[in-house]
C-alpha cells in the first residue's frame, strides 16, 4: 500500500495499521476490537517488520504518539486505565496544522451517526463506508462512500477499492491545501 502511493508520487510518511482501537466497550462497536495489548503487540511486529525493509526506513508507525514504539505501548497502558478512545484523543491534541480523517461504518442511520462521531472526535472529515448497496462493503472489490464535513457532504457512486482510495486521497490533498 505505501509503496503503490509513493509510486503514485503521493508521500506517505506514517503508517496506522489500527482503525479505532476500543475496549470496555458498551452498545456494540462497529470498527475494530482491539485491546491495548493487541495494540501494543500488533505496533511491536509492524516496528519489527519496517525495521527489516530498508525501502521503507523512513516511514513511521502513527497511532496515539508518533514515533517512539515503547512510549506508544506506555500512552496506549495509560489509555486503558482511562478508559480512553484512541481517536477521540487525536482529536483533543489536533494542532491546527493538522487534518484529521475518520471512518465510520454505521448499520442504522448512517449519516447522523456519521456527523455525531465527526464532532465527537474532531474530524476535520469522516468517510462513511456504506453496506446499504450492493456490492459495497466487505468480500467484494468495490465500495460506496460519503465524505462529510461539518457543513457538507459528497456522495460518490459505486467504485472499485482502488478509485475509492484515489477519492480520499484526493479530498485529503483538498484540506492540505487549505492549509
Amino acid at each position: 500500500c505505501v509503496q503503490h502511493f509513493r509510486g503514485e508520487g503521493i508521500p506517505v510518511r506514517y503508517l496506522s495499521p489500527v482503525n479505532e482501537p476500543v475496549w470496555k466497550w458498551t452498545g456494540g462497536q462497529e470498527g475494530c476490537h482491539y485491546a491495548p495489548r493487541q495494540v501494543r503487540r500488533l505496533m511491536r511486529m509492524f516496528a519489527d517488520e519496517l525495521d527489516k525493509r530498508p525501502e521503507l526506513a523512513d516511514l513511521r508507525l502513527s497511532g496515539a504518539e508518533n514515533g517512539d514504539i515503547r512510549a506508544q505501548a506506555d500512552l496506549f497502558e495509560d489509555m486503558e486505565e482511562k478508559d480512553g478512545h484512541i481517536a477521540a484523543e487525536l482529536g483533543k491534541m489536533k494542532t491546527s496544522d493538522q487534518v484529521l480523517v475518520g471512518f465510520a461504518l454505521e448499520t442504522n442511520d448512517e449519516n447522523a451517526n456519521a456527523q455525531a462521531k465527526l464532532k465527537k472526535k474532531n474530524f476535520d472529515f469522516i468517510v462513511l463506508n456504506s453496506l446499504n448497496d450492493k456490492g459495497a462493503g466487505f468480500r467484494v472489490d468495490t465500495n460506496k462512500i460519503t465524505i462529510i464535513k461539518a457543513n457538507d457532504s459528497k456522495e460518490y457512486p459505486l467504485k472499485s477499492k482502488t478509485e475509492v482510495a484515489s477519492d480520499i486521497i484526493d479530498e485529503l490533498e483538498q484540506e492540505l491545501s487549505r492549509e
